[in-house]
């Protein structure tokens, strides 16, 4: 019974506690740095939708899951519906796509890791600048948003390479 409980049920609660974990920490570091011309949102979620298939291979679970936290994080933290709902799903089918081609060791996975957020990050600038959403030019949303967001989610990256790996071992057992 623990197995199957283990089996069915980890890796849901694991996206879950992500997609809860990535809004309260935003909200705790928007309110204890409170700076008006940087801006630095962490995203636990993302990054674990960018790393976790590389290291399991419940193709349908990672793909409903990210259906249906798309859509929640599109209704809660966006308010546009459909955008996120569509690009996780892409994200997991990419990853899954560059999984073939990489050699999966600390090194790569980081810098697949920066490179999937960066190109996430301006896919999402694109779609908000054609949905008139942002009014901000392209020097602005790099030196206020995406620079420090980098920094900051590297590091994050940095973390969560040693974590996925684990929880996916653990999970598999």
């Amino acid at each position: 019974m623990g197995k199957y409980l283990k089996h069915s049920f980890a890796l849901p609660c694991f996206l879950l506690l992500f997609f809860f974990l990535d809004g309260s920490v935003t909200n705790m570091i928007l309110a204890l740095v409170n700076t008006h011309h940087y801006k630095s949102v962490p995203a636990f979620l993302l990054i674990t939708w960018i790393l976790m298939p590389l290291y399991t291979e419940k193709r349908s679970v990672l793909y409903n899951m990210s259906f249906v936290i798309g859509f929640l994080y599109d209704s809660y933290y966006t308010g546009i519906l459909g955008i996120n709902l569509f690009l996780f799903p892409a994200l997991v089918y990419v990853t899954y796509l560059a999984k073939r081609k990489l050699t999966l060791n600390f090194y790569t996975v980081w810098v697949w890791g920066v490179l999937a957020y960066f190109t996430y990050q301006h896919v999402i600038c694109i779609v908000y600048r054609l949905l008139r959403f942002h009014h901000e030019s392209y020097g602005t949303f790099f030196q206020s948003f995406l620079g420090p967001s980098l920094l900051f989610n590297s590091l994050i990256i940095f973390m969560m390479t040693l974590i996925i790996p684990a929880f996916c071992q653990w999970e598999a057992r």
